[in-house]
């Protein structure tokens, strides 16, 4: 791919250029005259981008694993992160140490000599000097600390971004899902899009703490030298405090864990209502799941509500520390030195003011620095955690053997998932699993042994078995995803590459070609026609508008069920290093017709062309004699294997399985080949319309940030509330502003008593002081507590909102909406919006009432910096709007650029089973390097932005400091010296202040367009809204059940999906009959499952009607519906959790009736009273499981969408079976593939095109020469004698003569 910003600035600017922030001049200059586009934000350097950093980290993780290893001991992943950015921490450090130097002691020693100087009244070229020096102090202190936090905060930040997200995405790729599961590791979006996000969030902090460590160190012998013992115990009384404070911080470290445990519990459940969205809108359990997402999200906030109110305790902590040792100070030294004239100067208080008020920056950023460093710890170690989870096994062998594939006395197990005393379960737990399954299936937990398998090069292999016998979890095995259970096992597989085709189909979000091509920036077309034509989709990329090049959407929404396996079976196919294909029971989902097409063409391709080996699992059983070699697996073992004519021929396992799935042999014996059908082969080009796309790029809000944002967060707080916190602060501040004027007042009098002779009592400003200073403590603390429950309250409404109007969107929505959008704003926007808003909206609010009060104190003392005052004023005001302006443009760029981070993250871990065996690990680390270094690329300049703003902040400062030094050096006889020196501590802690705020405001602003990204899913956000939930004209439960009868009509019934697509279907009309049993049957895309769709109003008709029961469930609500109709849809929805759970996901059910069931589905009870994962199942026992949960629910109609493709023949029997028998009278339509499930039933209905073909019953429709029924039939190898003489040709009515 070509780089589209190789010629930007950016990516060779020097040290001096990137340090000194010269390139971010041009940026802000853009983004306030107009709306920066991407083109215009620089590049990041080369020594930031994350392809790079990534194999750094990865070189030095294995170089600490491997000295680790060697020295007996665990690896440290910090160490390695550590020294991934050690030059610029270390470049970073020093700046910070240099700018405490600037800050706690060069500053107040020069005050000090200033306010001594004016005091002793010394000429006016001294003061002006030491003025002077004083504000070229101020501005060396603002260019260190513009350069320590671009190196903190802009470097670090990234480097450290991306080597965590990085590994973790590395990592992902090479694991197996089912040991991910069994040891617990942390979430991979949530390490991403949530824990490396907040790191970055914490800089801000962490960046102080080297000129923290100076500040108190400094101010601690400047105090020694100004007050003597004094200083001592006002620094001894600080020093119970820090430590109270970092005992807090502890604390927070474990309520951060807590919080963090939760969080991605929360987002499993989140990940799997995203990716069952569909599933869950046919059964109507918005609401439900509603409901476990908000008790997720309560027990959330409870750890999350702690950890804001530690980290804000120690903030508030640190800020009234020096106050605190103030008190302690001056009333010692006022006690103790009474009768000292020189115990109380103004020079030596209020420097000590100074260095006091100069270290609240350490006593803040120290305590909270040790939290963000110990949750950064945390953080790792999930990390960590995570990286040491083992790779999956590579069976790939370099050296030549006979056999494709050769296993011998080799066992394997799905790793159990381990209790809290280490133990993965019971043996009574475990022979209950025995007992629970039939004893041709493999129990969850029992190995799958091999005794001897030998594949010979260039075969094609067939692996046939029950349902949950265990040849899915032979294919695992060999990919690397069951693990080996014993160290004497012996697999070797001789491949270049392995090609999977799964069982449930892996789609990218992307084109068609795209997912053929596996991400290849040049495909080639002939292999990629050869293989689109070999999986028979060109007559399907005829109905799209843009063939190859048409967005099929996340997890292949575009697609019906069957052509999504068509394009795994393509991907497979395209690749020419391929040569060894496994595929898991690929040709289930697809129609007899294309099935045969598309088995025809693939062994043609993988034994003419290619000789390449195929491993297949096959539940079509009538194609075994296609096969050269025959694999059977029962109860975890191989029982027979060899070729199908010999197994076929004598008594055995196989002979006797197909006689019970109802195969005739003799009919096999004979079968000829297969031959690829001229359709298949057809070519034609369609003309490429320029039709909207799917996936649009998600839009960006542009301009100022509407104050209806943060009325939104205020009014999720409480109004009341916010009012209370706001009087709270006003009242600390106020309380502050009256300590220090109360001080000055002490000291003017002291003085003029010491001069007149007189005994100072110093009892009531003892008192007054002491008293002052303790409300402020408790006032602080107490505004802590308020903005911190109201931030919790505000985001805990707000998710609650966005979760109710995203579970109640189309699925149109979801169709469109990549997940990782989805997930950046219930992940990365809410962990912002948890955290960091309150977090600065508290900062925001008090560092700004403290620099108000310390400004109209500074006019108080000296009323002619009133024009001076508002000027400065003006200018920062001004400031803060042109940083502003380009800032939340960059910010918004960065929020919509992490949706594609955590995508890529989604599709890497649903897919790594079927990308690691692919070779695809480097195209999706390219793709993830690409779309980390857009993130890092607008934060990173959002950051610049920032910190050029902190500069301009110290240039108003220094206005001010040098505006108030000159006035009182000029008129210096008016003002007393005990309150001018008060005006000059002040003006020379106002940068200080205007330093932070300039940055908190800016941070505030980027979080608030995390709340803005976030609201977009609020109400009268951007997701559109289904029809109503609940009508008034809604059948009355508690008069009359509806449907009653269960009557369904469909009247001239057409489908868009979206504009610029054909008609799905294209005016269908049929009646069912109450109790009636209708088949549905027909090519892959025909429309069979858009009746089911329609018939469930995920899509609304675009034109006629459908009555149930005479009503049109257009005036229906959709709860209403789609509770009335039991559905099982095409992909079993699986649950996180034991089986009991997913049987009854609510708790809605008796355990009688959840073991009933069981049995009815060929499960047995024995499951129920296990903690085995519903994961571990085959996928035929997934259907089978959700087909339970289906049976569970009463209703007149019921849907069935590929019951049971993935069932053996004998199993599928027995299910339907079941179907007749146990809802006789329920009307029951049943979307199949496989003929034998659908020719029981009264009627068939045939569809094509989109278009209702043939509509009667079974029998009747094959007996019509050239029917279309007939045809599938005999691709199916039905004969006419296999057709039920019980069906009855009771409804011989067409398709528009139903009467209600």
């Amino acid at each position: 791919m070509e780089d589209p910003w190789k010629d930007h600035a950016g990516h060779g600017r020097g040290f001096a250029e990137d340090y000194c922030l010269l390139w971010v001049g041009s940026l802000i200059r853009q983004g306030y005259h107009a709306a920066l586009t991407t083109e215009d934000v620089t590049r990041l350097p080369k020594e930031l981008r994350a392809e790079l950093v990534l194999e750094k980290a990865e070189a030095a993780w294995e170089a600490e694993r491997a000295s680790a290893k060697a020295a007996e001991k665990p690896p440290n992943l910090e160490k390695v992160l550590f020294g991934v950015c050690r030059q610029d921490v270390i470049t970073g450090c020093i700046f910070g140490v240099v700018n405490g130097f600037f800050n706690t002691v060069a500053r107040p020693l020069m005050l000090r000599a200033l306010i001594d100087q004016q005091a002793a009244g010394a000429e006016a070229w001294v003061l002006w000097s030491l003025a002077s020096g004083l504000c070229f102090v101020l501005l060396l202190e603002g260019f260190t600390s513009m350069l320590n936090r671009h190196a903190i905060i802009g470097r670090v930040g990234v480097l450290f971004g991306a080597s965590f997200t990085g590994l973790a995405q590395t990592h992902s790729m090479k694991v197996a899902t089912a040991q991910t599961k069994a040891l617990d590791a942390p979430d991979v979006g949530n390490l991403v899009g949530n824990d490396a996000v907040r790191f970055q969030q914490n800089l801000f902090s962490l960046a102080l703490m080297p000129g923290a460590a100076l500040q108190f160190v400094g101010g601690t012998i400047i105090l020694l030298y100004t007050i003597g013992l004094a200083g001592f115990v006002g620094l001894t009384s600080m020093c119970c405090l820090l430590w109270a404070n970092m005992r807090i911080s502890q604390l927070a470290k474990t309520a951060e864990r807590d919080n963090l445990r939760c969080t991605d519990d929360r987002m499993e459940v989140m990940t799997q209502i995203i990716h069952g969205i569909r599933a869950i809108k046919y059964c109507a359990w918005e609401n439900s799941f509603s409901r476990v997402i908000t008790k997720e999200r309560i027990r959330e906030c409870v750890p999350l509500k702690l950890y804001r109110v530690l980290v804000q305790g120690t903030v508030q902590i640190g800020r009234a520390n020096p106050i605190i040792g103030c008190v302690f100070a001056f009333l010692f030294l006022a006690l103790t030195a009474r009768d000292d004239p020189e115990s109380f100067k103004p020079s030596d208080i209020f420097a000590a003011l100074n260095v006091f008020l100069s270290l609240r920056t350490g006593l803040i950023v120290i305590p909270e620095g040790l939290i963000y460093i110990a949750t950064t710890r945390v953080s790792i170690r999930r990390l960590q955690d995570f990286l040491e989870v083992p790779t999956a096994p590579s069976y790939l062998t370099k050296h030549p053997i006979s056999d494709a594939v050769r296993v011998q006395d080799a066992s394997f197990t799905w790793p159990l998932k381990s209790t809290d005393d280490g133990r993965t379960g019971s043996a009574d737990e475990k022979e209950s699993i025995d007992a629970g399954l039939k004893r041709s299936s493999l129990a969850p937990g029992e190995p799958l042994h091999i005794q001897n398998l030998q594949l010979p090069k260039g075969s094609f292999i067939a692996v046939v078995g029950s349902v949950g016998s265990g040849k899915s979890s032979l294919v695992a095995a060999l990919l690397g995803e069951m693990l080996p259970s014993s160290g004497g096992s012996s697999v070797e597989i001789s491949a270049n590459e392995v090609a999977l085709v799964p069982q449930k189909a892996f789609v990218l979000s992307g084109t068609v070609q795209d997912n053929v091509a596996l991400g290849e920036e040049k495909p080639d077309l002939g292999r990629l026609n050869s293989a689109l034509a070999a999986a028979a989709l060109l007559q399907d990329l005829e109905r799209l508008p843009k063939r190859e090049h048409t967005e099929v959407g996340e997890r292949g929404i575009v697609l019906s069920g069957g052509q999504q396996q068509r394009l795994s079976i393509a991907r497979a196919l395209y690749r020419s290093t391929t040569d060894l294909i496994i595929a898991d029971d690929p040709i289930s989902a697809l129609d007899p017709v294309v099935a045969d097409d598309v088995f025809a063409a693939l062994k043609s391709i993988v034994q003419r062309e290619r000789r390449c080996t195929t491993l297949m699992v096959l539940n079509q059983l009538w194609l075994l004699p296609h096969f050269d070699h025959v694999v059977m697996i029962s109860g975890g073992a191989i029982v027979a294997q060899g070729t199908p004519v010999d197994l076929l021929s004598r008594p055995g396992p196989l002979r006797e399985f197909c006689a019970s799935s109802g195969c005739d042999l003799a009919a096999m014996a004979a079968m000829p080949l297969l031959q690829v059908s001229e359709a298949s082969k057809s070519s034609q080009k369609a003309e490429d319309e320029d039709k909207d796309v799917l996936v649009a790029a998600e839009e960006k809000l542009v301009g100022s940030l509407p104050l209806a944002v943060l009325r939104r967060y205020v009014r999720g707080m409480g109004y009341g509330w916010f009012v209370l916190c706001n009087c709270m602060v006003i009242a600390a501040y106020g309380t502050l502003a009256f300590v220090d004027y109360w001080l000055a007042s002490w000291v003017e009098v002291r003085q003029k008593n010491f001069e007149e002779g007189t005994e100072a009592d110093d009892n009531l400003y003892v008192a007054v002081y002491g008293l002052a200073g303790m409300t402020f403590l408790i006032l602080l603390c107490s505004t802590s507590y308020c903005f911190t429950e109201g931030g919790v309250r505000s985001s805990r409404n707000l998710h609650e909102e966005c979760l109710n109007r995203l579970l109640h969107a189309p699925v149109s929505f979801f169709e469109a909406t990549p997940s990782g959008r989805i997930f950046s704003r219930f992940s990365n926007d809410l962990a912002i919006v948890d955290k960091e808003i309150p977090r600065w909206v508290d900062n925001v609010w008090q560092i700004s009432t403290t620099a108000v009060m310390l400004s109209v104190q500074v006019v108080a003392l000296v009323p002619m910096m009133l024009p001076i005052m508002v000027i400065a004023l003006f200018l920062f005001i001004w400031q803060v709007m042109v940083i502003n302006r380009t800032n939340r443009e960059l910010r918004r760029y960065a929020n919509t650029a992490m949706g594609p981070v955590l995508t890529t993250v989604s599709e890497t871990v649903n897919g790594r089973h079927v990308l690691r065996p692919m070779n695809a690990a480097t195209c999706f680390r390219k793709r993830f390097c690409h779309q980390l270094d857009e993130y890092h690329r607008f934060s990173f300049s959002a950051f610049g932005t920032i910190n050029c703003g902190s500069v301009f902040a110290y240039l108003i400062s220094f206005l001010i400091s040098f505006s108030t030094s000159s006035l009182i050096i000029v008129e210096r006889e008016k003002y007393e010296p005990s309150f001018s020196a008060l005006a000059l501590t002040y003006s020379f802690l106002l940068p200080y202040f205007f330093n932070i705020f300039s940055q908190i405001v800016q941070l505030l602003m980027n979080s608030l367009t995390s709340l803005e990204r976030l609201l977009q899913y609020g109400n009268g956000g951007i997701i559109p809204l289904e029809p109503p939930w609940h009508l008034p004209s809604d059948p009355d439960e508690a008069v009359a059940p509806w449907p009653s009868a269960g009557s369904v009509v469909f009247e001239d019934v057409s489908l868009i999906y979206r504009p610029g697509l054909p008609k799905a279907v294209d005016s269908i009309s049929f009646c069912l009959q109450p109790g009636e049993k209708v088949g549905v049957v027909g090519r892959s895309g025909a429309g069979k499952s858009t009746l089911m769709v329609l018939l469930l109003r995920l899509n609304e008709a675009s034109e006629g009607r459908i009555l149930v029961d005479g009503l049109d469930i257009a005036k229906v609500g959709l709860g209403r519906l789609r509770k009335a109709i039991a559905v099982v849809p095409q992909d079993p929805l699986i649950i996180t959790g034991s089986i009991k759970q997913n049987l009854d996901p609510f708790g809605e059910h008796d355990e009688s009736d959840l073991a009933r069931i069981l049995e009815e589905v060929e499960l047995d009870r024995g499951l129920l009273n296990t903690d085995t994962s519903a994961s571990s199942l085959s996928h035929g026992e997934r259907q089978l499981l959700t087909l339970g949960r289906t049976l569970l629910w009463p209703a007149k109609v019921r849907v069935f969408d590929e019951p049971t493709s993935n069932i053996d023949a004998a199993t599928d029997r027995v299910i339907q079976h079941l179907l007749r028998s146990a809802f006789g009278h329920s009307t029951q339509m049943t979307v199949a593939h496989r003929l034998q499930t659908v020719m029981d039933c009264d009627r068939i209905l045939v569809m094509a095109e989109g278009k209702l073909t043939e509509s009667g019953p079974p029998k009747k429709l094959l007996q019509i020469p050239g029917s279309q029924l007939g045809a599938l039939a005999r691709h199916a190898g039905v004969n006419l004698d296999d057709v039920s003489v019980e069906v009855a040709e009771r409804l011989e009515v067409g398709p528009t003569k139903c009467s209600l």
